[in-house]
């Protein structure tokens, strides 16, 4: 089971042609959730060097992968869970887990 704070490389290809797309993801629905439905809820992972000055991000360092990241709060979108392909890498327990939903509540103005 996928749980908040998991990074997947997931295959955001949903019309089923041949062209795969896949993207790193951070699951930030929370976990009673992402037990009981086939959807979650996921943040796009973006390498911080080739992003310049994107608005609603926040640094999530390199759990997991070669580069430093940033999850991408201002494309949040849901996906189905038989998209994820593989789990790379986690932030659960950091302190950038509290900082995305903190992020996720400033941008949702909640």
């Amino acid at each position: 089971m996928c749980k908040y704070g998991d990074i997947y490389i997931a295959d955001k290809n949903t019309t089923c042609n041949l062209q795969s797309e896949k993207q790193t993801i951070l699951v930030v629905s929370n976990d009673k959730v992402n037990k009981g439905s086939p959807l979650i809820t996921v943040l796009p992972i973006a390498d911080a060097e080739k992003q310049n000055k994107l608005l609603s991000c926040i640094f999530i360092d390199s759990y997991g992968m070669s580069e430093k990241n940033i999850a991408v709060v201002g494309q949040m979108t849901t996906l189905n869970k038989d998209q994820l392909l593989v789990k790379v890498g986690s932030i659960r327990g950091t302190a950038y887990a509290k900082q995305v939903k903190q992020e996720i509540k400033s941008y949702l103005g909640l």
